[in-house]
């Protein structure tokens, strides 16, 4: 039951980015270890860039001024890796020739540690600008995870890739939307965003002087839609948005 409740509160996470340090704090425990860190990185958008720890209390600096080096790193020590797939510190170092920390050659800045030691890395999104992976990690010289913990993670894992995925598309619309919005905003010319119902999502203030000039044409009606004053326009404009 404790496990479908993260699942849950994984995939609520996905809406609403304060959850996850509840969920980052709720692996820990189940598993032994000490932290876990939840990155999102987009290379073209920067707003879009979030840390999340388990017991950090702020990342935010980590974020602006670090976060470009850190997922230079993770690129080149999960190269190769696929969504999902659970990467050990065993892994890495093998990888790597030396271990995660002597990699770095100072503790990552990522979860201000000075004595946790890499577990576990499970890359979450690694395609085109946008990278995001998760990281747990031990005090150092602490055991190592146990095999039901493992075996937890791996559970968890599809359904941590789910969400980022999830919040990744919402994110990105909107961000594609604000800057289509503010495009709008620079255009001297009539332009209007209507949905398929013809409910107006933003109007020019050229298009807003047109079409009040233009009542014989087109108006805007109470419930703020478009409206052409010929039906037979009206309903093959209607159909043309269906059909898209």
């Amino acid at each position: 039951e404790s496990e479908s409740k993260l699942i849950g509160a994984i995939y609520e996470a996905a809406f609403d980015l304060a959850k996850w340090k509840r969920v980052l704090v709720d692996i820990c425990e189940h598993i032994c270890a000490n932290q876990a860190s939840l990155l999102f990185y987009d290379a073209q958008h920067s707003p879009r860039n979030f840390v999340e720890t388990a017991y950090n209390q702020n990342n935010q600096e980590f974020v602006e001024n670090h976060i470009g080096e850190e997922v230079e790193v993770l690129r080149n020590i999960l190269v190769g890796c696929q969504p999902g797939q659970l990467v050990s510190a065993q892994i890495i170092a093998a990888q790597l020739g030396m271990t995660y920390e002597e990699y770095l050659g100072a503790p990552a800045k990522i979860s201000e540690r000075q004595d946790y030691q890499a577990r576990m890395a499970i890359p979450l999104i690694t395609t085109g600008m946008t990278y995001s992976v998760l990281g747990l990690h031990c005090l150092h010289g602490a055991p190592e995870l146990s095999a039901d913990a493992v075996e937890f993670v791996a559970r968890l894992s599809p359904h941590v890739v789910n969400s980022l995925c999830i919040h990744n598309k919402l994110t990105s619309t909107q961000t594609d939307y604000n800057a289509l919005i503010e495009t709008l905003k620079l255009a001297n010319s009539p332009a209007v965003l209507v949905d398929k119902n013809l409910m107006i999502l933003h109007m020019s203030g050229c298009a807003e002087r047109v079409i009040s000039g233009n009542p014989e044409l087109i108006r805007v009606n109470g419930n703020y839609q478009l409206e052409l004053k010929s039906a037979r326009h009206q309903s093959m404009l209607l159909d043309l948005l269906a059909s898209l």
